[in-house]
């Protein structure tokens, strides 16, 4: 049922028939059936991660992804693009956390941590924008900043989310209470870390409008049809740092730290959960499409130590 799937995209873009993806890349019968209860949700609701609602003819071709291959009694195949032996090569690494040290969860363990842990990050980004406003020492504060925002990240805002359960129309706000989607995880943790961004609007758009959004145009990495390897390229061969990645349904953070190199996201797939696991052989990394974007960049430092609002990319 790739095909319908192929259709859909051409005709309505790449952000159509969300459920039925998820069937076609599990390729089994609960997933399918998953994916028909989501679809009707879709159908019925709106999806959560467009501007605006579906057309009414990209419905019909989801409705028809949806019961075909119900009607023929046979469940979806993987979907066409890069080969799943891409990720059965190396076995899968879930990895609890994204630092070292277990000490990172400790700290933010409970919803008042939390909110500490903002907080600290508040008003370190405040005593930096001073000295940033006073000038003579930018390049300086400015690696402070980058280096504060990058450790904030990935020692405790990131790793407080790790196991708060995904599910398609999650915001919660707070790690481990409700359900979080990937677009909400990205936004939420972004504005925790001080980023002026629209958490609502940014979390509906479709992955690449999210990365351009934060990241300079000529610096964002893409690549079709290409394996895992390929297209980690600009992290693996890059210093250690943050990136966004945007895949055909899916959206998280790659965060590189010596050899090691995590996507941490909020997974549709298996337990359906926030978490850390090895980039190259994460199934949720699969995907004919995918778009990196370097955070931490000059521009997007200088917005976070000004205070200034990050307007979300809305194509044009």
């Amino acid at each position: 049922m790739a095909w319908i799937l192929d259709v859909a995209r051409a005709l309505y873009g790449d952000a159509v028939c969300v459920g039925e993806r998820r069937a076609l890349l599990g390729g089994q019968a609960q997933q399918a059936s998953d994916s028909v209860q989501g679809a009707a949700q879709v159908a019925r609701h709106g999806d959560p991660y467009r501007a605006s609602a579906e057309p009414p003819g990209a419905l019909v071709v989801c409705a028809a992804m949806r019961w075909i291959p119900l009607l023929l009694g046979v469940a979806c195949g993987p979907a066409s693009g890069p080969p799943v032996t891409e990720i059965a090569a190396a076995p899968r690494v879930i990895e609890p956390v994204v630092v070292e040290e277990t000490a990172a969860l400790q700290a933010v363990d409970s919803a008042a941590d939390y909110r500490a842990a903002v907080t600290e990050i508040e008003a370190r980004r405040v005593e930096l924008a001073e000295r940033w406003a006073v000038g003579g020492e930018r390049e300086a504060v400015l690696d402070e900043a980058r280096e504060l925002v990058f450790r904030s990240l990935t020692h405790e805002l990131i790793p407080a989310w790790y196991g708060t359960p995904w599910d398609f129309y999650g915001t919660s706000q707070v790690p481990g209470q409700g359900q979080i989607a990937c677009g909400y995880l990205v936004s939420t943790v972004l504005r925790d870390a001080g980023f002026r961004v629209e958490r609502v609007r940014l979390a509906q758009q479709a992955s690449e409008r999210i990365i351009q959004t934060l990241v300079r145009p000529e610096t964002i990495a893409r690549t079709s049809r290409a394996s895992a390897a390929r297209a980690l390229r600009p992290v693996t061969e890059g210093e250690d740092g943050i990136w966004l990645v945007g895949l055909d349904y899916h959206v998280g953070f790659v965060v590189k730290r010596g050899e090691r190199v995590q996507m941490c996201h909020a997974s549709y797939l298996d337990d359906a959960l926030a978490l850390c696991e090895d980039a190259a052989t994460s199934p949720a990394f699969v995907s004919r499409y995918r778009v990196l974007g370097r955070l931490l960049q000059d521009p997007m430092l200088q917005a976070w130590l000004e205070g200034r609002a990050l307007p979300t990319y809305l194509g044009g």
